[in-house]
């Protein structure tokens, strides 16, 4: 099942690789949506765009994406347009009838590099940096090469996907071996 792992913004990063980990690398990189200033429309019209074209090239059979976090002090023309991505992903998935599920970067940030924050000794200013250098070098280790954190986030996320659908798919075929019953 070739999962596409999204991590939604402005430059949405992108992660497309096979459930099973084969050691093909994913393929990875970043969509950037355009400057639209309150064109909402035109801004999630692009999003779709890209979205199925996405799909259609790499035969997308799953999509996971990384629900956005917005500091506090976000212009409310930002809010809409990222919190709208979410959704039109969710659309594109059901017109396409192809699965989706959201997940939160804390819970792969836990996976991915055993942390979910700097350490407080890091200065505020620099945490966000530091916990991004974290998950590009924890991608570097895999042989991944990420060009920036967008994609890094998107690989990270791909990479949890992978571990989850496993798990999930072992405990429901495997009978009572994997899931502590009785043979």
């Amino acid at each position: 099942m070739i999962i596409a792992a999204l991590d939604l913004a402005t430059n949405s990063g992108y992660a497309i690789g096979d459930h099973l980990d084969t050691g093909t690398a994913p393929v990875a990189g970043c969509f950037r949506l355009p400057k639209t200033g309150r064109d909402y429309g035109h801004f999630g019209a692009a999003f779709d765009k890209w979205l199925r074209s996405l799909i259609q090239r790499h035969g997308v059979e799953f999509i996971v994406y990384e629900t956005p976090i917005l500091p506090a002090q976000t212009q409310i023309e930002t809010l809409r347009k990222l919190y709208s991505l979410g959704t039109i992903a969710e659309m594109v998935a059901r017109d396409l009838e192809i699965m989706i599920e959201e997940t939160d970067m804390q819970t792969v940030r836990k996976h991915f590099i055993g942390v979910t924050r700097a350490p407080k000794e890091v200065p505020k200013e620099r945490r966000r940096a530091w916990m991004k250098a974290r998950i590009i070098a924890k991608c570097e280790e895999f042989g991944w090469q990420p060009e920036n954190d967008d994609e890094a986030d998107a690989l990270a996320t791909l990479h949890y996907a992978r571990i989850v659908m496993n798990k999930t798919y072992a405990a429901n075929t495997a009978g009572p071996l994997l899931t502590g019953g009785t043979a």
